[in-house]
Parts: C-alpha cells; sequence; structure tokens
C-alpha cells in the first residue's frame, strides 16, 4: 500500500510525486486490570494498549520505482526515523490493518496530511 506525495527531504531535495511505503511495523501489547473495591465485591477494568513503531521509504517518482531502484529511507527534521503511535484497538489486527494503521497516522502526524 503505498501512496504519493509532495515534500522537501531533510537535504533540502524537494520530490513532487514520491511513492511512499511503510518499510517496517513492530507491534507490542500491554494489558491492564484494574480492581476496585464496590461493596464486598470487586469490580474489574481491562484495557489494551497496542504500540506500533513504524519506518517509512520513499522513491522520488514511479519510474524509479518501476526501474527498481532502491528506495530512500524517510528521515524527519528531528533525524529520527522511527515512528511510534499508540492504539486501542484489538489485538486480532491483520497485517493490512496495521499497515493501514500505520500509514493513516503518518500522513496526519507526520506530513500533515488532513484526515479523508
Amino acid at each position: 500500500m503505498a501512496f504519493t506525495h509532495a515534500f522537501t527531504d531533510v537535504h533540502g531535495l524537494t520530490h513532487t510525486a514520491a511513492i511512499m511505503a511503510i518499510s517496517y511495523i513492530g507491534r507490542s501489547g500491554n494489558t491492564s486490570t484494574e480492581l476496585q473495591l464496590n461493596g464486598d465485591t470487586y469490580q474489574s477494568n481491562m484495557n489494551n494498549y497496542h504500540n506500533i513503531n513504524y519506518r517509512v521509504v520513499y522513491w522520488p517518482d514511479q519510474a524509479k520505482k518501476d526501474e527498481g531502484a532502491l528506495p530512500m529511507e524517510y528521515i524527519h527534521s528531528d533525524n529520527s526515523r522511527d515512528f511510534n503511535s499508540q492504539i486501542t484497538e484489538e489485538a486480532g489486527l491483520d497485517n493490512d490493518a496495521l499497515v493501514l494503521l500505520a500509514e493513516t497516522h503518518f500522513k496526519e502526524s507526520v506530513l500533515n496530511i488532513a484526515p479523508e
């Protein structure tokens, strides 16, 4: 699932139709359970949190990608290559859903593209 976007990279090069794709996703999960005494019984509250870390690559344009050129790694202005987001969806997300979550987070939080 690649998408096209115009941007200027950290080296000052402008890409008017870069092909961007999520190149790596790592997911970790955490389940927390809280118990609270209510009269003579305990009430439980369980929360699932999942963090995704991801990286993004790009080609300057579709022609370079089609020619088999190696992609470049997207580097943020603070020199970070890893991006992350916390999600609260169920742990059963399939691979396509994880890629879509990472892509959506990248578009909205890094590239500042308004949600569709």
